[in-house]
């Protein structure tokens, strides 16, 4: 009897175990549509913990899964629990109106996931009416009948003014950007005009001696030299002979051919560069220096143009 009644509980186990199998999946489905939709009361139910898992697991539409998402708004931080699938579904739900006042990051149709930060900061506008002065230019024109490297004003320079409408854009009260929209010119601006003279005006004056006429007067360092310096010679850049009344010039300064008067030393021709002659500096040429030892000494001195 004993073998028989433990037979007769082995069967009885087998088959309660498989009514549990056949029966837990009818059980599962059933718990699901009650958890998403009572469509009799057409009212929507969170899912319980236990069935989030198994929706989850069995790749069910995750729509409906709790998520927790941290707002940054009006200067304040806090955290909520929704169910909602997007940015603006979130704001609309919390009762945000007007969304397009706002500047919300991330974009509106971003889809929410656990975590998500959502930035929204109050965007407003307004106009404002400025009157602004419009600046002159100068503006620098030759003349030929105002005397070489000087300078004379033949129109005077006049600020303008202009009405101008701006859009200031706020973001949480806090100005952002300034854009004009609008602008309308109360007075036209008038450019100053200078004139540069280029006419050559020649003076006569007596030095040494020396009687001569001269339109421009230059202040340079004047060194001097011979055809025994280091890379000198007998002939000079233009082919003349080097002797005294040869001057090596920087030509950007005084073009070559120039003639001048030196105080101290006479007259003289630019007919010869150097590579140590550059600005205002010049290099008085002689034929040997050791015949005329202490006739000139380097300095500073005023030269004279001649044409």
């Amino acid at each position: 009897m004993i073998p028989q009644r433990g037979t007769r509980s082995l069967k009885a186990l087998r088959t309660t175990i498989l009514i549990l199998l056949f029966s837990f999946p009818l059980f599962f489905f059933a718990t699901l549509a009650f958890a998403k939709e009572d469509t009799s009361e057409g009212k929507m139910f969170k899912p319980r913990p236990s069935v989030q898992v198994l929706e989850s697991y069995y790749s069910i539409d995750s729509t409906f899964h709790p998520r927790i998402v941290n707002l940054k708004m009006e200067n304040e931080e806090f955290s909520v629990i929704t169910y909602c699938v997007t940015v603006k579904d979130l704001l609309t739900e919390l009762g945000l109106t007007n969304i397009d006042e706002y500047k919300v990051k991330p974009d509106l149709d971003f889809k929410l996931t656990s975590n998500t930060t959502i930035s929204v900061k109050k965007f407003s506008t307004d106009r404002k009416i400025e009157i602004e002065s419009i600046p002159y230019s100068s503006i620098t024109v030759r003349d030929n009948n105002i005397e070489i490297d000087t300078t004379q004003v033949l129109q005077s320079g006049r600020d303008g003014q202009r009405k101008v409408v701006y859009e200031y854009r706020y973001v949480d009260g806090v100005l952002v950007e300034k854009v004009p929209v609008r602008e309308e010119t109360l007075s036209q601006v008038q450019n100053e005009i200078i004139g540069y003279g280029t006419k050559k005006v020649f003076r006569e004056i007596t030095i040494g001696g020396d009687t001569f006429k001269y339109w421009k007067k230059i202040r340079v360092y004047a060194t001097s030299y011979d055809s025994s310096c280091a890379g000198c010679s007998n002939t000079t850049a233009t082919g003349a002979k080097l002797t005294k009344g040869v001057v090596a010039v920087d030509p950007s300064v005084i073009p070559l051919f120039t003639n001048m008067y030196v105080p101290g030393y006479g007259y003289g021709k630019a007919l010869d560069v150097g590579g140590a002659i550059k600005g205002n500096k010049i290099d008085l040429g002689f034929e040997d220096l050791s015949l005329v030892q202490g006739q000139w000494s380097a300095r500073y001195v005023d030269i004279y143009i001649l044409d």
